[in-house]
């Protein structure tokens, strides 16, 4: 690593470039996953001594030390560049700075080679009676130094412009709830027009407006929206919902809006691959890069009970995106991805492979690191001369909710945009491409610039047809005439004949002319199945003038025989883009019945070829958009399956459609099913069926002539039948005894759930003596004992009343049945709890019951009653007290209980001057090695709900960075006070299901038919949306006087520990 150069001089014909001195820092800070205790001591010890320097830097005096901090690191370029570690073989130079720019929030150049930034000084909250006056200024570097020297503000008076976007005479920006369109009519370089092009977008959280403007190589704007936005757009076409994050896809020439993708948490970061494949970062998710495609739901999605994930796994949460490209870089660079992990002050890369159907995505040292706590980068783009330009937000703080909006040391006034080139290399010319000729332009689309390509392409479209028509049509001509085998042809005319193609698209006119039926085919049938695949796109949108969906007019394929071959394609990259687009195709109105279920049979032909996440998702996303034409079809018996039943059991399980099990009934009974599909046929049935068709599955599951596995599996098929649909066989059950004296244990697992499920009475004694076998294994005899909770009659009650009663029975046995118990007789189970509690069990064993206890509807009030008067040690009492202020509601009366027991009162409090001196001692007296053996001790369960890079649990904040991210106060009374400010996305809800139960967790997903909450344990629970009763918002799920039982000075090693995750190389280097 190297140091940064020299800034290179800016100047401005208009304005002084003299920058204000102000005192400007913080504190650091970040999120998290956790290695082991070994891992962790190491670590630490290695930058312990950094992590002391780095507070003697940046730590504010005591009397400073609380939310009015001022005492921050004065901004200098200079000093901010000189803090830079950068890559071998790189240099950075200051490209702008305030007063030319303030608070950039992204930054995009125009095909003549000028920067355009939206700024905003308002955020994240416009001040009483203030009026917004946000910018976006076009800077430009005339004399080619390497610095803007010419600066103009082209429009004020926006209101938070979280992006701008040049094109069509001006640019498009993101104004709040709007996208504007600002022309300059009069060439005094300041935007006197104003339009509205579509309104409506959600306004919740100004962080996660719409954002993020990019165009792609079909001429469409691309944008994002974050998770807590919901935007309602009405367009000429049509209303267009997006409720949480996701990505649109919009074309202003015509006003046509789609959402592209769905989900995320906070994506400000999109990029498009040279084969139109689209790449995202999500700036508050851990997934690292992730491949979008159209349809597709990701983390956080809406209504959808499947998602995709990303390429990184436990990776930080990055912003920004950027494909590096271009002759000025070096070899090994091309291709390459630089995002941000800001929260860290860093410039992260990636390299990315092909894959299966999709991408596999590399982590590479970092290109920037800073020990500074301002930089913030938070936007990238390739320029006009080959570099990099990277706009550093510059702000100590960066939290949204978790500081307050007014907190003095938001910076609000500054920001950089920073420059990076590859030493000794030659610049790209900067060339002007609005001053080129048509074939100039389309000779640019040759080139490995990105840029270059995509700045010749936007000029093209906004020429028109009419202009470029006939030289487009000259340069489609030559290349289908040098087709492969010719002598004219290689390997760089398929990305050629795409460009063309793209262009074709981004001209069309909407007339039947402006389709190229020739070059479109031309590349569906490219030896580069990357081509092959971005053709499909294509073909959807130009399906209605491509003739009937099923044929084309004078005999001509239609789009569903052009993407016929797609499905069946040697590569699975190909497949998925063809079933994405044939379920498009489908989809559409002017599509018939028949021609949607002959979309759905070609789709459905993926199932016969291997299959990775993202192309079975794909088909199976197919199957269910389409399932209202080839159910029909199914029933009727006219639906084409190639032979292949096993497609149709598919995209029957698929699409669960409950409506087919009569029809796979009939044939099984009828022994038209062949022995190949036989076994998924009974299986769609065991979870499909009513209660009748379940009853004949049962019966054949008991019959001894069926293998036990198999059985376990068709009887594991109706319990999952159960969970989602609560659908009971019909007849004798008690006939599932048998089963649970099976010498296999995954039927006797099975028989297990499946008794618990139906509530079969009869098992009770065979479950009982399971229960009670010593010889069995212990998981068994738990599962046994939780499942006689859900059986109804005495015979039930009292063998977990005898069990929780038996002080002979091991710990872990009387635990699970006192928390099975609770669940149906809380009056029986609470002076049992009581007594048992009083023995001072182990820690965990209580955090399970006083959980059972919380999650049955009045059981807590009982449990308190029952403890008055009994004597607990104030370890055991701690332990449960910290299970109900976890709760996410109030339980007054068991917390007075337990707050006495345990000799604190409640949970730990703190004057200002008494978090002043700690602050002072984590900062000067404090060891980052034995705060991160504190961190993994177990009685904190730091690690069950943290992450630090890839070890740890997911119920609370990724840990990974918090040092880099958040101040030490902030995390001081995170630790102290945790429900006083909830991290966006950990804020858990309460639910009160119709059968008594209380669950708190955090939400995971929510479909039309379950919600999803990951609780405390970090489990994943489903809950059908039938059966809640109650749903309300819950507080934090990390207990109230976690850290009560560490003393002044280990509270502050940990305190040292948190504040250095993700500020030492050391740290970085591990991960």
């Amino acid at each position: 690593m190297n140091r940064g150069t020299t800034p290179s001089r800016s100047r401005s014909s208009t304005r002084s470039w003299k920058r204000p001195r102000r005192r400007c820092g913080n504190w650091p800070g970040s999120h998290a996953d956790m290695p082991s205790i070994p891992y962790l001591a190491r670590r630490a010890a290695r930058h312990a001594i950094a992590a002391a320097i780095l507070w003697i830097a940046i730590a504010p005096r005591p009397a400073s030390a609380q939310r009015a901090l001022t005492d921050i690191p004065t901004p200098d370029p200079a000093a901010e560049l000189a803090a830079m570690e950068v890559a071998e073989g790189y240099e950075v130079n200051l490209f702008a700075a305030d007063p030319a720019i303030r608070k950039p929030l992204q930054i995009n150049f125009d095909p003549s080679g000028r920067m355009w930034v939206s700024s905003s000084s308002v955020y994240p909250q416009l001040k009483p009676g203030e009026v917004p006056d946000d910018t976006v200024t076009i800077l430009d570097d005339t004399d080619g130094d390497g610095g803007a020297d010419v600066w103009q503000v082209f429009a004020s008076g926006l209101h938070m412009p979280t992006a701008v976007l040049p094109g069509d005479g001006g640019c498009y920006v993101a104004n709040a709830t709007e996208m504007l369109h600002l022309a300059d009519t009069d060439g005094d370089g300041r935007a006197d027009t104003r339009r509205t092009i579509l309104s409506g977008f959600g306004t919740e959280d100004t962080h996660h407006l719409i954002h993020t403007f990019r165009w792609g190589p079909d001429a469409r704007l691309y944008f994002n929206q974050s998770i807590y936005i919901h935007s309602h757009v009405e367009t000429p076409h049509g209303i267009h919902r997006l409720n949480g994050g996701g990505m649109w896809r919009f074309r202003p020439a015509t006003l046509d809006l789609a959402v592209f993708a769905r989900g995320w948490v906070n994506p400000w970061g999109h990029a498009i691959d040279p084969w139109g494949r689209s790449l995202v970062t999500d700036g508050a998710g851990g997934e690292g890069i992730n491949l979008g495609f159209p349809g597709a739901a990701y983390f956080t999605a809406v209504g959808t009970p499947r998602i995709l994930h990303g390429m990184n796994p436990g990776s930080p949460k990055l912003c920004g995106l950027e494909i590096l490209s271009g002759a000025h870089l070096p070899d090994d660079a091309q291709g390459t991805l630089v995002t941000h992990d800001f929260r860290a002050n860093r410039v992260c890369r990636y390299r990315l492979t092909e894959s299966g159907s999709g991408l596999k995505s590399e982590k590479l040292p970092d290109l920037i690191r800073s020990s500074r706590v301002d930089f913030r980068p938070i936007d990238v783009k390739m320029g006009p001369d080959g570099a990099l330009y990277i706009a550093d937000w510059y702000n100590p703080i960066i939290q949204h909710g978790e500081v307050d909006f007014r907190d003095d040391r938001r910076d609000r006034t500054h920001g950089r945009i920073w420059r990076v080139t590859a030493k000794g290399r030659p610049l790209v010319p900067r060339v002007d491409a609005t001053t080129l000729s048509d074939t100039k332009l389309l000779d640019r689309f040759d080139t490995q610039d990105g840029y270059a390509r995509d700045a010749a392409r936007r000029v093209l479209v906004e020429r028109g047809i009419a202009e470029v028509g006939p030289e487009l049509d000259a340069c489609v001509a030559a290349a289908l005439r040098a087709a492969p085998g010719t002598a004219g042809y290689h390997r760089g005319l398929e990305r050629r004949c795409l460009e063309l193609l793209w262009l074709r698209q981004g001209l069309d006119d909407g007339s039947n002319a402006a389709i190229d039926r020739a070059l479109l085919s031309r590349v569906l049938t490219s030896p580069d199945p990357r081509a092959r695949a971005a053709a499909c796109r294509v073909v959807v949108d130009w399906a209605d003038r491509l003739g009937r969906p099923g044929a084309g007019p004078d005999g001509s394929p239609g789009p569903i025989d052009l993407l016929a071959p797609t499905v069946d394609d040697d590569v699975a990259a190909v497949r998925l883009e063809g079933v994405r687009a044939l379920a498009a195709v489908g989809a559409l109105t002017e599509t018939s019945p028949a021609d949607a279920t002959r979309a759905a049979a070609l789709a459905l032909h993926a199932v016969d070829h291997p299959r990775d996440d993202a192309l079975d998702y794909a088909v199976w996303l197919a199957a269910r958009e389409l399932q209202a034409a080839w159910i029909p079809a199914v029933l009727a018996g006219t639906f084409d399956d190639g032979g292949r039943p096993g497609r149709v059991m598919y995209a029957i399980r698929a699409a669960e459609a409950t409506q087919t099990a009569t029809w796979m009934v009939d044939r099984w009974q009828s022994g038209v099913a062949t022995l190949t599909d036989l076994d998924q046929l009974i299986d769609n049935i065991a979870l499909l069926g009513d209660a009748e068709q379940q009853a004949l599955v049962f019966a054949m599951a008991i019959d001894p002539a069926t293998p036990q596995v198999r059985a376990a599996t068709v009887i594991g098929q109706q319990v999952e039948a159960f969970r989602k649909r609560r659908v009971v066989p019909t007849g004798d059950l008690s006939a599932v005894q048998s089963l649970l004296s099976s010498a296999e244990p995954s039927l006797t697992a099975a028989a297990i759930d499946a008794a618990a499920a139906w509530q079969v009475e009869a098992a009770a004694d065979a479950l009982a003596k399971i229960a009670g076998d010593g010889d069995r294994p212990l998981p068994v005899r738990r599962a046994t004992i939780l499942a006689l909770g859900s059986l109804p009659g005495d015979a039930a009650r009292a063998a977990l009343c005898a069990t929780a009663a038996d002080q002979d029975s091991p710990a872990e046995i009387v635990a699970a049945a006192l928390s099975s118990l609770v669940t149906r007789s809380p009056a029986d189970a609470a002076p049992l709890a009581a007594a048992w509690l009083s023995r001072s069990p182990g820690e965990g064993l209580v955090h399970e019951v006083l959980r059972a206890f919380l999650g049955a509807r009045g059981a807590a009030d009982r449990l308190a009653i029952a403890l008055q008067g009994t004597a607990l040690t104030p370890a055991t009492a701690r332990a449960a007290l910290q299970d109900v202020t976890a709760a996410g509601r109030p339980e007054p009366g068991l917390e007075a209980i337990l707050g006495s027991a345990s000799a604190t009162g409640g949970p730990r409090s703190m004057t200002a001057a008494q978090r002043a001196e700690l602050l002072t001692l984590a900062r000067d007296g404090a060891d980052a090695t034995r705060g991160a053996a504190i961190y993994a001790a177990a009685q904190l369960r730091c690690i069950a709900c943290h992450r630090i890079d890839r070890e740890g649990g997911r119920v609370g904040p990724n840990l990974t960075a918090i040092g880099a991210a958040s101040q030490p106060d902030y995390l001081l009374e995170s630790l102290l006070e945790p429900a006083k400010n909830v991290k966006e996305g950990y804020a858990s809800v309460v639910v009160l299901t119709t059968d008594g139960l209380v669950v708190s967790g955090i939400p995971v997903s929510r479909s039309d038919r379950e919600l999803v909450l990951r609780d405390a344990l970090d489990k994943e629970i489903r809950i059908r949306l039938v059966d809640i009763d109650e749903e309300s918002p819950g507080t934090s799920l990390m207990p109230a006087g976690l850290v009560d039982g560490l003393s002044r000075e280990q509270l502050a090693d940990l305190l040292c520990y948190l504040v250095s995750l993700g500020r030492t190389a050391a740290v970085e280097e591990a991960r």
